[in-house]
């Protein structure tokens, strides 16, 4: 079996090999829209007569789009996010949407710890004490204990480091003497460090949490979307023993001001991205498509 049409809308992240496998996959030749159309009818154009589309994380695919496209029958997400897509018309549709899960979750947890690790220890521009300290003995705390907390609390405790979590489901089954669950606010109070792995978009911090939090901590932040709004981190900042630490996906998130402040350590890499990680991304994308298609 194979798609009548299929579109690319804004898929830079399928790597060249797996696309050509998927082009052979549509009968007609495929649509290849680069960048994210403009408009909800410049989308629905690009996409129209098509069964099956791949979209970014940055395309939405609402209800007006979708109700355009009576012949869609697959979407494709390049991500794990699910928030562009109107499930809800999807389904009413008969669509099927696939993501793609598990395909960064370690790589992911290696930027918190690691940057964490080059600011204790003073190895980049800026330390995080007077002296360079040792991981081990420390505490962090992890605000969201999905796939990519688990392996951040896994790192974090082959270091040395205790670690404390607060999620919206406590995980009594792997809690051991080094992972204990803590309401949020103690979890800020007593951690040395504390990293942020919320779902997409989900405001979780306000400006007590940031007065909670207090002073001599490092707060990483590597989440899609505002889980907090700048002015309550630049007032915790002000503090010379404060430290931010961002990905490049969390700063963009705050939009082209920015935040500047001396102690953000804002990071030009995104947390997620490496060489394997964008090659499982591309597989996968791929495996959905042609798993779909032999349904």
């Amino acid at each position: 079996m194979k798609f009548k049409k299929l579109a690319y809308i804004d898929c830079h992240k399928i790597h060249d090999e797996h696309k050509a496998t998927l082009n052979s996959l549509s009968i007609e030749s495929p649509v290849n829209y680069e960048g994210i159309p403009e408009t909800t009818q410049d989308l629905a154009q690009a996409i129209k007569g098509c069964d099956g589309v791949l979209v970014s994380l940055k395309v939405d695919l609402n209800s007006e789009v979708i109700a355009a496209a009576p012949e869609l029958k697959y979407i494709g997400v390049c991500g794990s996010s699910l928030k562009r897509i109107d499930l809800e018309a999807a389904k009413n549709q008969n669509i099927e949407v696939r993501n793609v899960l598990e395909y960064c979750d370690t790589d992911t947890a290696h930027f918190p710890v690691l940057e964490i690790a080059n600011l204790v220890r003073g190895l980049g521009r800026s330390i995080w004490r007077e002296r360079p300290q040792s991981l081990e003995g420390k505490t962090l705390g992890i605000i969201g204990l999905g796939a990519v907390g688990v392996e951040v609390a896994k790192l974090a405790n082959a270091f040395g480091m205790r670690v404390n979590y607060t999620s919206r489901n406590r995980k009594s089954d792997i809690e051991h003497d080094k992972l204990s669950y803590k309401k949020l606010d103690n979890l800020l109070a007593e951690s040395d460090f504390v990293s942020l792995h919320t779902p997409p978009h989900q405001k979780i911090l306000y400006s007590k949490h940031f007065q909670s939090l207090g002073q001599g901590k490092i707060l990483v932040n590597t989440c899609l979307g505002r889980v907090f709004e700048a002015e309550p981190l630049q007032e915790w900042l002000a503090s010379p023993s404060n430290f931010a630490i961002f990905d490049t996906v969390a700063l963009d998130s705050f939009g082209p001001l920015g935040l500047k402040t001396p102690n953000l350590i804002a990071s030009k890499r995104a947390a997620y991205k490496t060489l394997e990680s964008s090659q499982r991304l591309s597989a996968k994308i791929l495996e959905n498509a042609k798993s779909y298609l032999k349904k």
